[in-house]
């Protein structure tokens, strides 16, 4: 199965090194200022992986076509990893960081698998993990975009006991090593990870662990399937990653006949700019509505509408190592459901390379009526004073009019200069939900540390006002002000960090 493994691989970077010297546009863009490439693919080469390695490279002469001209300055590397007790080695650079095809083609050529026994199980993906960041003989560049495709069956030592959602393997990593660790190190070294995986005889790992083992690296990175066209899967990875796109919506549950707030944030990891020509906003239709001049962030224009896609042409340049945010309001459907929405940025590199990004689906839940609401606060103040904690109220039956007024339970505490104050949630009044969110909470001091004259039992009011807009620069206008005796450090305190959830 040796050869099976080359004929992939030797096609796949063959093709994607194309992208680096090959295409018209490419070359012709090959004298301005570029952002480099680098993407390692790293490959669990242990037995199971052979069957469908070989079904895939049937798949060579697509991902060629697919990818040629992609992108100007792209070069590859290539590892292999296995068991910790392979008798064929646990792990393997095969090839440094390299656009010379002949060289990847060498290094391909010793890739080698072992018949499948049928055990499956754990393999060293945190080493490979940890090797990403730390193998100095890989050769990243250090203006490069950093990416991770990872082509495998099977889940990290430990990955279930570390409590990543969708993982289940509970065994002890032979290195020590933890997977979100590692992942955490990726992301601070600028790895952005791909977990591309194989429906192999041993396959062992979920599409929902991949995603969860994806997101704790670098911006950018997900989880997908091979699929039946995993030429297009690649090259649709590559081009993501290169400015990434997200969205979200303000809060995950909405009232029927309500409003929801979904904002799109494009992404620019890279050491030269990049320019947004258009975003769209694909709504799952189906009673979605825009709610005219609501529109904030990177532009306030109304968008165009063709169908259920919202679309914003214009001309915004994303500096490096930046991001551009855009906020929108839509009027929610009759019918309760659970909804699906994605975005789509069109930009142009800084060689003129033109780039399609595509955001995940981002996920709404319109019910009838909200059972729960929580709010988290995060806020600052100029003095110094710092407030965290959070709130939570049960509405019982059901949100059914407005304002709310219900028990609310949760703990807040203030620090100061030699202070601390610590407040308990008594109830929470809810004046609008959705986009905006009002909510006033009632809270009670239960304790105070450093300030002699502040009463325990003392009231306060935290007020929150979500404006449902961005300012011009991307930022948020949501705030929130708690009113405080003196005594007790008051005063007004104003922050951006409110998260609110629903359920």
């Amino acid at each position: 199965m040796k050869i099976a493994v080359s004929t992939l691989l030797v096609a796949w970077l063959a093709v994607l090194a194309l992208a680096g010297g090959g295409g018209t546009r490419a070359r012709a863009a090959s004298s301005v200022a570029t952002t480099p490439v680098d993407v390692e693919i790293a490959i669990d080469g242990t037995g199971s992986m052979t069957d469908a390695i070989a079904r895939a490279a049937d798949q060579a002469a697509q991902l060629t076509t697919r990818a040629t001209g992609l992108l100007p300055d792209i070069r590859f590397a290539v590892v292999v990893f296995r068991n910790h007790h392979a008798s064929l080695g646990e792990y393997e650079l095969l090839q440094p960081f390299t656009a010379d095809t002949s060289q990847l083609k060498r290094a391909i050529d010793r890739v080698k698998t072992k018949p499948y026994a049928g055990k499956g199980g754990a393999e060293s993906y945190n080493l490979a993990f940890q090797r990403s960041y730390s193998d100095n003989q890989m050769g990243w560049r250090p203006s490069a975009r950093k990416i991770v495709v990872v082509l495998g069956d099977a889940e990290p030592n430990g990955a279930g006991t570390a409590g990543l959602p969708g993982c289940k393997d509970r065994s002890s990593d032979p290195h020590g090593l933890s997977t979100p660790q590692e992942l955490a190190r990726m992301r601070a070294a600028a790895r952005t990870l791909f977990m591309v995986r194989v429906h192999s005889a041993g396959l062992t790992a979920s599409l929902d662990c991949y995603k969860s083992i994806a997101a704790g690296a670098f911006v950018g990175g997900t989880a997908r399937d091979e699929g039946s066209n995993l030429a297009a899967v690649i090259v649709e990875l590559i081009e993501r990653a290169y400015a990434p796109v997200t969205l979200a919506p303000d809060v995950k549950v909405a009232r029927r006949s309500g409003r929801a707030g979904y904002t799109l944030t494009l992404h620019n990891p890279n050491v030269l700019p990049v320019t947004s020509s258009s975003v769209s906003l694909a709504l799952p239709g189906r009673g979605f509505r825009y709610v005219r001049g609501t529109t904030t962030g990177m532009t306030s224009s109304n968008p165009t509408q063709s169908g259920a896609t919202l679309q914003w042409k214009f001309n915004k340049q994303v500096p490096a190592h930046s991001k551009v945010r855009l906020h929108v309001v839509v009027r929610t459907p009759q019918r309760a459901g659970r909804y699906r929405s994605n975005a789509i940025a069109r930009i142009q590199t800084a060689a003129a390379n033109d780039l399609t990004s595509r955001s995940l689906a981002s996920l709404l839940r319109v019910k009838r009526e909200i059972r729960t609401l929580s709010l988290r606060f995060s806020g600052s103040a100029v003095s110094g004073k710092t407030l965290r904690g959070a709130a939570t109220s049960r509405f019982g039956s059901g949100m059914k009019a407005l304002p709310v007024v219900a028990p609310a339970r949760g703990t807040l505490v203030l620090t100061g200069r030699g202070t601390r104050v610590v407040l308990r949630a008594t109830s929470l009044r809810l004046g609008q939900f959705g986009a905006p969110t009002r909510a006033r909470v009632a809270l009670r001091v239960v304790a105070a540390r450093g300030l002699r004259r502040c009463s325990i039992g003392a009231g306060a009011t935290l007020l929150l006002v979500d404006s449902a807009a961005l300012r011009a620069d991307g930022s948020s206008s949501d705030s929130m002000a708690l009113r405080l005796p003196r005594a007790c450090g008051g005063g007004q305190l104003t922050t951006t960090a409110v998260a609110v959830s629903a359920s």
